[in-house]
């Protein structure tokens, strides 16, 4: 355990910490011999992260979270992504091309729960006081502010940041309704 850690901040890959291609993109890469008939299929490429030919781009007010946290010795920071163990090789491509790093990051695929991470890592440090969690999916958010809600008063304050089109806002007290699936027509 490390006792010196009082602030954990979360970041998410895509559409968080940048800009990426979408599957509508799929058809710059795409050829006889790679088709991507399902979005997923584009993400768990690792031509879908390519530096050569797509304009990736580092979302700044996240990386001014991440630059503080950096320069912070009780500051731990994890990346925690749903792009597959695959591709791991690109993403950190991409992240070590912006000249960041993390003490720890995660490939969890569809299977796993990013907030099952946060709850392990919340474990970890005894002295925790502050979690940021930095999402473009306010399912995400709502998902992590469960924990939050289950720990109670034991619990870190948490500090939830939605990056949206264009703009980060700090939100607070989630309550989602009426979820309907997105399917592609």
């Amino acid at each position: 355990m490390n006792s010196s850690i009082t602030t954990l901040k979360i970041y998410d890959f895509d559409e968080t910490l940048f800009r990426v291609p979408s599957y509508a993109s799929k058809g710059i890469i795409e050829n006889e011999n790679l088709k991507f008939e399902h979005p997923y299929h584009f993400y768990d490429h690792g031509k879908s992260l390519c530096l050569d030919t797509y304009n990736i781009q580092l979302v700044e007010p996240v990386f001014w979270q991440w630059y503080e946290g950096d320069v912070d010795p009780t500051c731990y920071q994890v990346m925690i992504t749903h792009r597959v163990e695959e591709v791991k090789d690109e993403v950190m491509k991409v992240i070590e091309s912006f000249q960041l790093k993390f003490d720890d990051s995660w490939f969890l695929g569809r299977a796993s729960s990013k907030a099952d991470i946060a709850r392990q890592l919340i474990e970890t440090f005894p002295n925790l006081e502050e979690v940021y969690v930095f999402e473009d999916s306010i399912h995400q958010l709502a998902v992590y502010q469960e924990i939050e809600e289950e720990m109670g008063e034991l619990s870190p304050e948490f500090k939830f940041y939605i990056v949206d089109k264009s703009k980060m806002f700090r939100i607070k007290n989630i309550n989602l309704s009426e979820s309907q699936p997105v399917r592609l027509i």
